[in-house]
């Protein structure tokens, strides 16, 4: 298959201490308050990493806290507004300020160490409550059929409204729009081969989670306009556009638009109002993979990017026109050549 192909321009480069081996983290890309993040944890330190507008610097800033439980593995880290972190645990959400001090700590019931589930926590748009996924406490006369979502005042922590999900011991992701929306993204995984997507907002005091698409079909990379999303099959086999009002998907099939034997992998996502970056590979978890821009309206092929030097793992598509590759600890940020 004949694809043009687009130069890859080298505009910044820095460094962010532990990203290579923050690699497989849900955490470690995230969009939060209009921004694109990236987050690492080295042993008992938390930094995180605001991406900055512009397309000639990397960083906007960087900041470290340390980790409220250093001995956990599977905590989930998400910045809020003021400069502050939250910091979803086993049996704690903890939210610190700027200045690295606790604000608040929130107890749940412990996470099973015996399941793969682990909550996630973001704040909602309005900046003024977190939203969160815990394990379920199970009291007398008092069960529940799944894990619970529960919104928090991110001010001091006191719960103000809960919802029951349909998924239990499951691995949880937030992520927000780009562009102001009332609702976030809730990607749930069940074990390897299943996935089911939500749109989560507060209203009114309620809890409102809404099933979106199909199931086995998370959500993908970033979103730039209100409720307009992109899906992509847990195999690569195909990507999927969610549009306003649209009765159905845009859909690419990989084997329609991709090269043979290569299925879409990575985090496929708005690289501006007209673009998307996806990266191709063998296998969805690939690390060695090529890189394709499609039509935002089609998702059809336009063409595919040459680097002036070796980049295997997929991109993070920003919005602006830019993405960003990552060489271990390095962050490179990338424009088409003009």
């Amino acid at each position: 298959m004949e694809y043009a192909a687009v130069s890859a321009e080298l505009t910044a480069s820095d460094d962010l201490p532990g990203l290579g081996a923050s690699q497989g983290r849900l955490d470690r890309w995230s969009v939060r308050e209009g921004a694109n993040w990236l987050v690492t944890q080295v042993e008992a330190a938390i930094r995180v990493a605001r991406i900055a507008d512009g397309p000639d610097t990397v960083f906007a800033w960087q900041r470290s806290w340390p980790a409220p439980d250093p001995e956990e593995e599977h905590a989930y880290c998400s910045p809020v507004p003021g400069g502050g972190l939250a910091v979803s645990g086993r049996h704690r959400i903890t939210v610190c300020d700027a200045d690295g001090g606790v604000r608040w700590v929130y107890e749940h019931a412990a996470w099973s160490e015996r399941n793969m589930g682990y909550g996630a926590c973001t704040p909602d748009p309005s900046g003024s409550h977190l939203l969160a996924t815990i394990a379920a406490t199970v009291e007398p006369g008092r069960t529940y059929p799944g894990d619970l979502c529960v919104a928090l005042d991110l001010a001091t922590g006191k719960p103000l409204a809960e919802t029951v999900l349909p998924s239990s011991s499951a691995m949880y992701e937030f992520q927000q729009s780009l562009a102001p929306q009332a609702e976030v993204f809730l990607t749930v995984g069940q074990g390897q081969d299943d996935a089911h997507s939500f749109l989560v907002a507060l209203q009114k005091g309620m809890l409102h989670v809404t099933g979106v698409g199909i199931p086995d079909e998370p959500f993908t990379g970033n979103s730039i306009a209100a409720d307009d999303f992109l899906k992509m099959a847990i195999a690569g086999d195909y990507l999927a556009r969610y549009r306003p009002g649209s009765q159905a998907p845009v859909t690419a099939e990989a084997e329609a638009v991709l090269p043979d034997g290569l299925v879409f992998a990575g985090l496929p996502g708005f690289l501006d109002h007209h673009r998307i970056l996806a990266a191709a590979a063998e296998d969805p978890w690939g690390e060695e993979s090529r890189h394709f821009i499609l039509d935002a309206r089609t998702l059809r092929p336009l063409a595919e990017l040459r680097y002036p030097m070796p980049v295997d793992l997929p991109p993070l598509p920003l919005g602006d026109g830019t993405w960003l590759t990552v060489a271990k600890d390095q962050v490179s940020r990338w424009q088409t050549e003009k």
